[in-house]
């Protein structure tokens, strides 16, 4: 089954270059019990307080460096590559926060896979970084028995249902787990480690049912494309150096309206309406038109 793994409460830190560089030299990718006596490795990058808000800093700052150039990008972001192994940051906002119309929510569940059963066809370990975490239900079943057309049966087996707060470590098996992910109650962050082992590269992914019993698509293997930003989550969990990159991004006039929008409502989030409002200030836009009306800060300013 999907498992938990216990936390060791004595195993030095390490960064993401360095447990990425001990899996690359010492754990094959198709060796599953391998990663998982990493885990206790895994869990230490979870301690770092400021891996996150470094990691979007330098995100930030990829926007003003790239110019117009720059694209919004979505909840989830790299945080380091080596060989087979795979470091990502996930953030899962609970719809009151995501501020989502009907076919927005919709949409995000679609992106996200929320509500929709679905297994992988690579292992992957997941720990809690921040928040109570996504509620999940999780089932296994029998590759082997699946010739894998929409529309077939499946045995699956339900194995419990859980959630993902800060500092619990689970391991996922590829093509063995199916897990329904919901969207969390609160701000959540995990940490990922995606294990391309490539004997599994070509296998299907498949999405189920609400009832677990039957196939109903494959998992597109295209990239999905959002437009979701990570911009307004700087807004929560910035820091100094977070709040002078957006007053930049609002600053830099060849970047993208909304981007700049975006950033201005997060300066205010992060540092208040008063802040927001010398920035937009400094912008010298056109506040009774045009998206900049939207603002946060437009109250002030008129």
């Amino acid at each position: 089954m999907a498992l938990t793994i216990e936390n060791s409460c004595d195993q030095p830190r390490v960064s993401p270059k360095e447990y990425l560089s001990y899996l690359d030299r010492n754990i094959d990718p198709r060796d599953t019990a391998g990663i998982i006596e990493s885990a206790p490795m895994f869990a230490t990058i979870a301690d770092d307080e400021r891996l996150l808000t470094e990691n979007l800093n330098a995100y930030l700052a990829g926007f003003i460096e790239s110019g117009a150039q720059a694209e919004l990008g979505n909840q989830s972001f790299l945080i380091g590559v080596n060989g087979c192994y795979i470091l990502r940051c996930n953030i899962w906002l609970p719809l009151e926060e995501a501020e989502l119309s009907a076919d927005q929510e919709r949409l995000e569940k679609e992106v996200y896979f929320f509500e929709k059963p679905h297994d992988h066809n690579f292992d992957f370990l997941t720990v809690g970084y921040f928040g109570g975490g996504y509620r999940t239900r999780i089932f296994e079943y029998n590759r082997r028995q699946v010739e894998g057309f929409p529309g077939e049966k499946v045995q699956a087996r339900f194995l419990e249902e859980t959630t993902l707060p800060a500092k619990k470590v689970m391991m996922y098996r590829a093509m063995q787990d199916i897990h329904t992910q919901y969207i969390p109650d609160e701000l959540s962050i995990s940490i990922n480690l995606l294990v391309d082992n490539p004997e599994l590269r070509l296998e299907p992914q498949y999405v189920f049912n609400s009832n677990v019993d039957r196939i109903e698509s494959l998992v597109p293997q295209t990239r999905l494309s959002t437009k979701c930003s990570l911009i307004p989550i700087a807004g929560l969990i910035g820091d100094q150096n977070t709040a002078q990159l957006l007053e930049d991004i609002c600053l830099s006039s060849s970047l993208p309206d909304l981007m700049r929008t975006e950033a201005l409502n997060a300066l205010g989030v992060l540092s208040g309406t008063a802040a927001a409002t010398d920035t937009l200030q400094k912008m010298q836009v056109d506040t009774k038109g045009g998206i900049f009306k939207h603002s946060i800060a437009i109250g002030d300013c008129k």
